[in-house]
């Protein structure tokens, strides 16, 4: 990603309190990060968590608000205030990366771990005792060399009797 300064964002203009230059090192120290677990933490770093003042009564809500944030450019452990739109815009990411993020915090998560890939909703993989019983019964079935390029491939394949027929039979003498 090319860094591009930001020119507009609000009303408090982040963009005059943090110049071009400055917006450039904090690109640069987001985009540098090689893993998401990084970029993630980076990004928890820049937030602020504080509990809502008051609450709208107006708006209804399904549920309300946990948190209200507060979004921070850190630079050499220096934490100026900006808005979400110039926070977004400086590390050029979306909203719903940051909503994630809060979400996460929300359900007390401050340490982010990339779990990508790492479900266990559904529990397809076989352990290895199935897959040795399974290999010790392919053993145990006659089989043979395919004809087809035999000295090419060491690939073996059952013999065509009835293999369905075959365990049962030995099972019944």
């Amino acid at each position: 990603m090319d860094f591009r300064s930001v020119k507009t964002c609000c009303q408090l203009k982040c963009y005059d309190i943090i110049d071009c230059g400055r917006q450039k090192s904090f690109f640069l120290g987001f985009s540098e990060l090689q893993s998401k677990n990084d970029k993630d933490n980076f990004l928890v770093r820049c937030l602020e968590a504080t509990l809502p003042q008051q609450v709208n009564t107006t708006f209804k809500r399904k549920t309300p608000a946990l948190y209200s944030w507060k979004y921070y450019c850190v630079l050499q452990n220096e934490k100026l205030q900006v808005c979400m739109n110039f926070l977004l815009s400086v590390l050029q990411i979306g909203r719903k990366r940051l909503r994630t993020i809060q979400g996460k915090f929300s359900r007390g998560i401050t340490v982010m771990r990339d779990q990508r890939g790492h479900h266990n909703n559904r529990p397809r993989t076989i352990s290895d005792e199935v897959w040795d019983m399974v290999e010790k019964h392919w053993a145990s079935l006659p089989h043979s060399e395919s004809h087809y390029s035999s000295a090419k491939s060491s690939k073996k394949y059952f013999k065509s009797v009835d293999q369905i027929s075959l365990p049962f039979q030995s099972s019944l003498v």
